[in-house]
């Protein structure tokens, strides 16, 4: 079975992985130049001839003296041709042809050229003075886009593995070199051997690299395109879905419950490595949080000023293996319910199918009403909460009210205004960032034991009435609402009949009802998404997968 994990959980295993290596191995000076910013543009001819340009927004130190792009797995039909370099400068690199390796430095400035490596290429180019540099290099490789059988289509490693320095950031835009737009329903799209995703953008494919790229990662993008939409001018003997079959083997696109030698020899393995990497990560996560909750007192204001992302990217850093972003809608939704902007009312649902054939009479049942979200000062810098908003307006229709399942159906149906509203759910902190950031970390930490205490700390102390319902919407982020609602009423039972507001967000009922409409809405998106990305709709990369790629290789960067 397929195993797809969280951003935030990859982003962990890297910073265990990393403790690993500096604990056992000697500890070795890394070099200082860095590669901030990776984005290529790939535009399509109609023979099926890529013209790219690479843009490399970097830090140079004084150390190597060339930068390389490797190009390698080409058929003898592909070449690459027209190389030029630029600088941030405006300055045109001298192509010199055939590039001289060996030579130093100083020669090698303002000068471009290839080395011709069997079936491949090295693009390269002079380092020139240290510092922060910009470089621009475009090039044509020939014949990427091939005609096949029943579809024209490639399988590419744009970006190689193991560049030296790798990518913070890593991005591939795809178009035509004509201007026209990819159209959408003729183009099925794929990609590999990174963390992040492929989707549309404009009428272009865009695959973006979240976390970067390290190690033994690469880009892969595959694209199918339907016969006439292009004019590839070399023609396979095979049919497309062959090369898709052999890049699927390994991903997770690939179908679920096939098990090979290899994926069995893999478990084994883990299964041996499982204890003494579970052990070191849960100590070193255990380390951290005793330093964070070290002589914990309560904290009665609100963690980083309301902003429930920030304080729920705190819990999520300090847990093992787990993220959680049920809590954070769920909190979310409380907070819309608290600020009138959802509200649960009765209204009358018309029957369907066979009881409206029989004339079965109207129920009254509780829904969830939409209304306008007003412009608070307290929720001007919460665009997650906006997004949310968004989609409930949209998802309720004219009425602005939410009928069963109209939720989950709007979701299914429009992924793609969903997804930013996920991907903001979803940004991350570290474990090492939050140890920067002690004062706001132990303030979370402070309040969750504020709230776990809530009886003990109100005897003590006077009751802060006007933050009760910020307080319950922490619980609920928190996940012990139930007990605080308890607590609650037990040292001010009158408040419920007080404020409004909170008799909605105290009613258990009510939240419940919100709160599993909400949640079985973005179920039914991720399950949507998954489905879509195997079919090459868009949607996560996967990092296994992609055999049979042409271009890429191994190596690159600064030597």
């Amino acid at each position: 079975m397929d195993m797809k994990y969280s951003p935030q959980f990859k982003v962990k295993v890297r910073w265990f992985l990393l403790f690993c290596l500096f604990t056992f191995l000697p500890f070795s000076a890394s070099a200082t130049s860095s590669l901030h910013n990776l984005d290529i543009t790939v535009l399509l001819d109609d023979n099926g001839d890529a013209y790219i340009t690479e843009v490399r927004r970097m830090t140079i130190d004084d150390k190597g003296t060339e930068l390389y792009i490797v190009i390698g797995n080409l058929d003898d039909d592909s070449r690459v041709e027209k190389l030029k370099v630029s600088d941030e400068m405006g300055v045109n690199f001298r192509n010199i042809g055939k590039w001289e390796v060996k030579f130093d430095r100083q020669w090698k400035t303002y000068k471009c050229g290839i080395v011709e490596k069997g079936n491949g290429y090295e693009l390269c180019w002079g380092l020139g003075d240290a510092g922060e540099r910009t470089y621009t290099t475009s090039y044509v490789i020939t014949n990427v886009v091939r005609a096949y059988q029943d579809y024209d289509g490639f399988n590419f490693m744009f970006v190689a593995s193991d560049i030296k320095p790798s990518p913070e950031k890593a991005t591939i835009t795809i178009g035509r070199k004509d201007g026209k737009p990819l159209p959408q329903e003729a183009t099925k799209m794929w990609a590999f051997r990174y963390h992040g995703d492929i989707n549309w953008v404009d009428g272009q494919v865009v695959a973006h690299a979240d976390e970067g790229l390290s190690g033994d990662e690469g880009m892969i993008v595959m694209l199918r395109f339907d016969k006439d939409m292009l004019h590839p001018a070399v023609s396979k003997s095979d049919k497309f879905d062959t090369l898709k079959d052999k890049a699927f083997e390994g991903s997770y696109y690939e179908n679920v419950g096939k098990l090979d030698f290899k994926s069995i020899l893999v478990i084994i393995c883990f299964c041996f490595l499982l204890p003494l990497v579970f052990g070191l990560y849960v100590g070193y996560v255990f380390l951290k949080k005793r330093k964070a909750t070290r002589d914990m007192t309560w904290y009665r204001d609100l963690p980083f000023k309301g902003d429930l992302m920030k304080t729920n990217q705190v819990m999520n850093a300090y847990r093992y293996f787990t993220c959680d972003y049920k809590n954070l809608i769920s909190a979310l939704v409380l907070r819309l319910l608290s600020i009138g902007a959802l509200r649960i009312e009765e209204h009358d649902v018309q029957p369907t199918g066979l009881k409206k054939v029989l004339g079965a009479s109207p129920k009254r049942m509780k829904l969830i009403a939409i209304y306008p979200l007003i412009d608070r000062p307290d929720i001007k810098n919460m665009p997650l909460l906006k997004r949310l908003h968004a989609i409930f307006m949209k998802a309720s229709g004219d009425d602005a009210i939410l009928q069963p399942d109209e939720l989950t159906q709007w979701m299914r149906h429009h992924t793609s205004e969903v997804e930013p509203f996920v991907k903001s759910l979803r940004q991350s902190r570290s474990i090492s960032s939050c140890d920067k950031d002690l004062d706001n970390t132990r303030s979370v930490f402070g309040m969750k034991k504020f709230l776990e205490d809530f009886t003990l700390a109100n005897e003590r102390h006077a009751s802060e009435l006007g933050l009760w319902k910020d307080y319950l919407i922490y619980a609920e982020l928190f996940g012990i609402a139930k007990q605080v609602r308890k607590d609650m009423m037990r040292v001010n039972p009158e408040y419920l009949s007080m404020d409004e507001a909170f008799r909605q967000i105290a009613d258990e009922d009510s939240t419940y009802l919100l709160t599993a409409y909400t949640l079985s809405g973005f179920h039914q998106y991720e399950k949507t998404m998954a489905a879509e990305a195997a079919k090459g709709s868009g949607g996560s990369a996967s990092f296994g997968g992609g055999g049979g790629f042409s271009g890429g290789g191994s190596g690159g960067g600064i030597r």
